[in-house]
């Protein structure tokens, strides 16, 4: 492999070929999770990424917010559609 000097600045899209998905170390350590496929594995680190880029956009639910249940009723279902 030759040796590839880095740039000191990126341009457009070069800044994205150094981004990297976080894969909690229980998903490959624990016993557990020995069964699941690593392309699971792969899809949870993804999608924890684009929970996180939610989070910091301050988009945290797309479902409106519910009534709160009574110990007597039934737990309320919350109805919603994709727009």
């Amino acid at each position: 492999m030759p040796d590839m000097k880095l740039p000191s600045y990126f341009h457009g899209d070069e800044a994205m070929q150094f981004t990297y998905f976080r894969i909690p170390c229980q998903l490959i350590t624990h016993p557990r999770f020995k069964h699941l496929p690593t392309d699971s594995k792969l899809l949870y680190g993804m999608l924890l990424d684009r929970m996180s880029l939610s989070v910091k956009n301050e988009c945290t639910s797309i479902l409106p917010p519910t009534a709160p249940s009574t110990p007597a009723g039934p737990t309320p279902t919350a109805s919603w559609r994709i727009r």
